[in-house]
């Protein structure tokens, strides 16, 4: 017994450091305020999914309409209704993650903090979902319009990333000053407009500026090379 004890004495003595050390570091503890904001919203969606479900069964095809012998026409609607809520949420979750991880981050860094969400939000949106124009079924007609597929749960990794690579990207522009100063006697929203045009070109010529190198070079964006390297 004794040896036990002195076994999970030392096994404390080595895991609580280092939780202590994830509990406050900056980047883990921005990591995890960031996916903490997103746990409401994942409820959300996964209620809004399972109602989804649970209508689906009474459509044409459905598993309680083959039961019963008959469908509701309306059921197929109401699904389609609810493909919005769902995709306006799951389907955003990495965008969502990417602003509030960086939002909690600048606070550390005493930037400000909305500004700094917004722009670790825009380099995640141009780097993984880049405006793409396809040609419909009937040949002719074409639709321009974001590429999802990295938006939602699947860009949570390249989100956490790029988030906390733009805010030390905008950090190391305002630590220098490399920032557009406006006189005091402009209102604090605009001023803080101003501060953030440099921090977001350094971010836009850095992280896009990596992007497109990896594109031209191996035919891979950054999204794709962090699912190839730990998928």
């Amino acid at each position: 017994m004794s040896e036990q004890n002195g076994f999970m004495g030392k096994l404390q003595n080595v895991i609580l450091p280092i939780g202590t050390f994830l509990t406050n570091e900056k980047h883990f503890a921005s990591i995890s305020a960031g996916l903490q904001a997103s746990v409401g919203i994942s409820i959300i969606a996964a209620f809004v999914q399972i109602a989804k479900t649970v209508i689906g069964m009474f459509a044409e095809g459905g598993v309680l309409a083959n039961a019963l012998g008959f469908s509701f026409s309306w059921a197929a609607s109401a699904q389609a209704v609810l493909t919005v809520p769902y995709d306006m949420t799951m389907g955003l979750l990495a965008v969502i993650v990417a602003f509030a991880i960086a939002f909690n981050l600048a606070k550390y860094y005493k930037m400000n903090q909305l500004s700094t969400g917004i722009v670790a939000m825009l380099m995640f949106i141009m780097v993984v979902a880049p405006i793409q124009t396809v040609t419909l079924a009937d040949g002719t007609s074409t639709f321009t319009g974001l590429n999802s597929t990295w938006l939602g749960a699947p860009g949570l990794f390249t989100a956490i990333l790029l988030s906390l690579a733009s805010v030390e990207i905008s950090y190391f522009a305002i630590k220098r000053n490399w920032v557009v100063r406006m006189p005091d006697v402009l209102p604090q929203f605009l001023q803080d407009s101003f501060t953030s045009m440099i921090p977001l070109l350094l971010n836009t010529l850095v992280l896009y500026g990596i992007n497109a190198i990896l594109k031209l070079t191996i035919g891979l964006d950054i999204p794709s090379v962090i699912f190839a390297v730990f998928a």
